[in-house]
Parts: structure tokens; sequence; C-alpha cells
């Protein structure tokens, strides 16, 4: 029996925090990924060493600085562009607030798995969102438990009684679970 090919990646919003955390787990695991697009805002100088590293078919800055490479695309359609070419499977939407949504929607529209890292997204346009998921057969993955929970509640997801297991580590206090009744 034969490995599966890697899944093809585009990582939109490459040189932040979400994307560089994506980017070390994606090169421990290049024997099940491939990175095949990669976009940034404005840090040209990261984009140069990832794109290095990676070697991805697609390189795209949103904002080009002077020492961009030439061949870059450039302007947010290369958002579009990167999330919807045929060579990628999923895309990592790690672009901050509502800057990403275009490209969401045409990733999903296109069939291709997003896993979503900014909550805005479902925020300003949940109902786009899941039209874009039926219309073509897209799916989201939410990235954190926040943009979870989110999806959750647009998507009607989990009704009825259910358990939820809760963190609030950014105040210190102490995992809870809680029964979860419908009203």
């Amino acid at each position: 029996m034969s490995a599966a090919a890697p899944k093809r990646v585009a990582v939109l919003g490459s040189t932040g925090s979400i994307g560089t955390t994506a980017l070390r787990v994606l090169e421990r695991q290049r024997h099940r990924f491939r990175v095949t697009a990669l976009t940034a805002n404005s840090n040209s100088a990261l984009l140069r060493e990832q794109a290095l590293k990676f070697s991805p078919a697609f390189v795209g800055m949103v904002e080009p600085q002077h020492d961009a490479d030439e061949a870059w695309k450039s302007g947010t359609a290369a958002l579009i562009a990167a999330a919807t070419r045929d060579d990628v499977d999923i895309v990592i939407n790690a672009i901050v607030g509502a800057a990403g949504l275009d490209a969401t929607l045409a990733a999903l529209e296109g069939g291709k798995r997003v896993a979503l890292a900014n909550k805005e997204t479902l925020v300003i346009a949940g109902d786009l969102v899941s039209q874009a998921c039926a219309s073509g057969s897209g799916e989201v993955v939410p990235v954190d438990s926040e943009h979870s929970a989110i999806l959750q509640c647009i998507t009607g997801v989990g009704d009825g009684r259910r358990r939820a297991k809760t963190s609030d580590v950014a105040n210190g206090s102490q995992d809870h679970d809680r029964q979860r009744h419908p009203r």
C-alpha cells in the first residue's frame, strides 16, 4: 500500500504569528503536507526566507515593499489567487481582521478546506461563509476554540444537551466542566 500524496497548502498571512507557527508545524510534517503558496502583508524579508525554505509555486504580497521580489504577485488579488490555485487543497487563513474574507469565500466556493484563524470572517459574514461552503462544497475548519464556538453558533451544531469543557486560562482559573441545557 503506497503512502498518500501530501496535502498541498496555501498559507495566507505566513509572516504573522499564526502563519509562522503553521509553517513550523507543516515543516515537521513534510511527508503529509507541501506548502504550495505563501502570502504576506508587507514583511518581505521574512516572506523571502519562507519562500526559500518551502519553495512554493506561488508567492504574493498585499503591500509590496521596496525590497519585494518582482516575481511575487501583489495586491489583495494575490490572496484570492493563492487561495484558489489548482495546486492547493487546504488554505490556512491567518490574516488579521476582515482582510481575508474575499479569499476565504473564493476558496470555499472552489471546494477548498479552509483552516480559519480569524473570527472576524465568521462574525461579519457567517451567512456568506455558510453559503460559500454549500455552493462550492468547501469546508471551514476553525483553528482556535473561539472560532469553533462561533462556527457552531452559525451552523447550529450541537443543538440539545451537551457537555462543554471550558478553560479560562488567561484569567488564571481552572478548567470547568459544565452541563449546557437547551432553552
